[in-house]
C-alpha cells in the first residue's frame, strides 16, 4: 500500500506518541479523538505499509519526524476507504496461481493431469492441485501464498 506523504507524516507521529505515557496529549492523538477513529484503523494502515515496502514495524517511527502533522483525509469515508483497501490483499487470485504454478511446473513438470483450486482464506491464498481421475495414485501440490507479498508460505508436495 502506498501512502501519502501527509499519512506516512501523520503515522508515523502517531506511532511515536503511542510510546508517550500521556499520548493522547500529543498532537495526532489529538487529531485521532477529534475526528474519532479507532487506533486500530492506524496499526491496520502501518502493517500494510509495512509489508508494501517490505519494512519493519518499528521502522514507521522514522519514517518521517513531522510531531505536528495534518489530518490526511479529508472526510471519515475517505479514511474508512483507506482502511478497507489496506485490508485487501495485495496478490490476485491469479497471481497466487501463477506463483503456484511456476512451483509445481518444477516438481511436477506436467499439471495437465490436475485440477486447480484457489481459495482466498485469512491466513493467505490457497492453492491446491487435485488429481482430476481420483482412481489415480498419489497427488498434487498444496500451497499457502501471502495474500501481501506473493511469499510461499507453506508448501507440500503428494506423489
Amino acid at each position: 500500500m502506498n501512502l501519502t506523504q501527509f499519512e506516512l507524516e501523520f503515522l508515523s507521529a502517531w506511532a511515536r506518541e503511542e510510546w508517550e505515557p500521556k499520548c493522547y496529549h500529543l498532537p495526532a492523538h489529538q487529531l485521532q479523538v477529534a475526528h474519532q477513529a479507532p487506533g486500530h484503523w492506524f496499526i491496520k494502515l502501518i502493517k500494510a505499509w509495512t509489508k508494501a515496502e517490505r519494512k519493519k514495524d518499528l521502522e514507521i517511527l522514522d519514517a518521517a519526524n513531522n510531531p505536528n502533522p495534518i489530518w490526511p483525509w479529508k472526510s471519515p469515508e475517505e479514511l474508512q476507504s483507506r482502511v478497507e483497501e489496506a485490508g485487501r490483499p495485495m496478490v490476485t487470485s491469479d497471481m497466487a496461481h501463477r506463483i503456484a504454478r511456476l512451483d509445481a511446473e518444477k516438481a511436477y513438470r506436467d499439471l495437465s493431469p490436475f485440477r486447480v483450486f484457489v481459495e482466498l482464506n485469512d491466513d493467505g491464498w490457497y492453492v491446491d492441485y487435485e488429481l482430476k481421475n481420483r482412481q489415480s495414485q498419489g497427488g498434487g501440490a498444496h500451497y499457502v501464498i501471502d495474500a501481501q507479498s506473493g511469499i510461499i508460505r507453506q508448501k507440500k508436495y503428494e506423489q
